[in-house]
């Protein structure tokens, strides 16, 4: 018996005048009334300029979304093109299947879909839309004796916001795609249009490799303080990038452009080497006993050499592993399964402490913890925010906190930037807090001198 579960990709069986239509950018018949047509690139982008061309109501909003498959050449390197072909038409048809009538779908190119919601009122409705999608992919399988699992990221552009014509919003989404993926994928990502655009790609990643020699990089902490006494529990690194037009931005943003992995690599072991160096360094001058986290970025978690780059920091600087805490966001945790465990175990098998960075964004990532080699769990600052202002958010701030104080985790909440925030964190049971309430992001030599004060000022109390 041949399975007809929804979640089998079968390879496409097209009249001839269909690829015939195909490849001359003309659109198959519609299969239906309840669900779009999947459109090819050139169709696509016809359709929606005509749409961007209409008159809309003032508080109209649409959104594009890009969808790309994550590491899609390494399964056309495994199983082929003609296979690949396959599996990426029977993709178009379940991502079609999960858009409304009044959307549009598009195989955009080789390994890139696009969708066209046009009514995106509501942000959370986009933000459902794209965990869908990456569901989709993640749900897809082949038959035929071949077992794959394929993992997406979504880029998203919204009109007239990010954009009012096709090619703006084709390359506000593109960018957001790419921050995505550099994340570590199977994640969507919202453009971010406060960012200013960065210069042309190959001169950043020039600058980006000539930057650490001309000190454009800095990096900055910001204090983590015991609620209940006012102690110091520790401090997390956060590295930045001065470019002499654009100024200073989060790393992040920058490795966002950047595609060559050396970059990541130099930045990433220059990041862990400073903060180990640091934290030893105020140990002599402060009396700082703390722990120190350093933030990675999700790509970083697939690379085999990690765990010697951690041991090389330490060894460096002498820190103790027990005070080093290696931070990974939630996103780059859900999807990835045994390569990040086994990049985890790795580091955890060095003394060091793991933690989680923005939990509670990603709804999948609580099946996740409890498999994972954690040691600490950071709320994420949107829930903080919503703190007297959102039943909601403190209903998940609540159940976070609870979950992760009863697996034994530091609980940890960023973003704190009011004492009403404060008060609440207490109350719910968290014991560690971070934010501007407590303390803003320094320089090393700045947080020497802070530590010191601090520490007359609970001698004094």
């Amino acid at each position: 018996m041949r399975d007809r579960s929804p979640s089998t990709i079968d390879p496409p069986r097209l009249p001839a005048e269909v690829g015939d239509r195909a490849r001359a950018g003309v659109d198959p018949p519609d299969s239906g009334p309840l669900r779009p047509r999947l459109r090819s690139r050139a169709a696509f982008n016809r359709e929606l300029a005509a749409r961007l061309r209409e008159p809309r109501e003032p508080q109209a909003r649409s959104a594009l979304l890009l969808i790309g498959l994550d590491a899609f050449e390494d399964f056309n390197d495994i199983y082929g093109f003609r296979v690949a072909d396959r599996v990426l038409a029977g993709l178009g048809r379940r991502l079609r299947d999960s858009a409304r009538a009044s959307d549009l779908v598009a195989r955009y190119d080789s390994d890139r879909f696009a969708l066209w919601m046009s009514d995106a009122a509501q942000l959370v409705e986009v933000a459902q839309l794209a965990r869908r999608l990456l569901e989709v992919v993640a749900a897809a399988r082949m038959r035929r004796d071949v077992d794959i699992h394929l993992l997406a990221s979504v880029g998203v552009a919204l009109y007239p916001e990010h954009g009012e014509t096709l090619e703006e919003l084709v390359r506000a989404a593109a960018r957001a795609l790419r921050r995505a993926k550099r994340e570590g994928g199977n994640a969507y990502h919202l453009y971010a249009p406060d960012l200013p655009q960065p210069p042309n790609r190959l001169a950043l990643q020039s600058w980006l490799h000539q930057s650490l020699a001309e000190d454009a990089v800095a990096m900055v902490y910001q204090p983590q303080l015991v609620i209940e006494t006012g102690a110091v529990h520790g401090v997390e690194a956060l590295l930045r990038v001065d470019h002499p037009r654009l100024g200073r931005w989060p790393l992040e943003a920058w490795l966002a452009t950047a595609e060559e992995l050396p970059v990541f690599e130099r930045f990433v072991r220059w990041g862990l080497e400073r903060a180990c160096l640091d934290a030893v360094r105020w140990a002599a001058s402060a009396g700082f006993t703390g722990t120190t986290a350093v933030n990675l970025p999700g790509l970083t978690l697939r690379d085999a050499r990690l765990a010697s780059w951690v041991q090389q920091a330490l060894n460096a600087s002498g820190l103790a592993p027990s005070r080093l805490v290696i931070e990974i966001t939630e996103r780059s945790v859900v999807g990835h399964g045994q390569a990040v465990l086994t990049a985890l175990e790795r580091i955890r098998a060095l003394g060091v402490r793991i933690g989680i960075d923005d939990f509670g964004v990603e709804h999948s990532a609580l099946s996740y913890l409890a498999r994972l080699p954690v040691d600490e769990l950071k709320l994420d600052r949107t829930f903080v925010e919503g703190v007297g202002m959102h039943a909601d958010a403190e209903e998940v701030a609540r159940a976070v906190i609870t979950l992760g104080t009863r697996l034994g985790l530091t609980v940890i909440a960023e973003g704190v930037e009011t004492n009403a925030q404060l008060g609440f964190l207490r109350d719910a049971g968290c014991r560690i807090a971070q934010g501007y309430l407590l303390g803003r992001p320094m320089p090393a030599a700045a947080l020497a001198a802070w530590l010191r004060s601090h520490q007359v000022q609970a001698q004094g109390a």
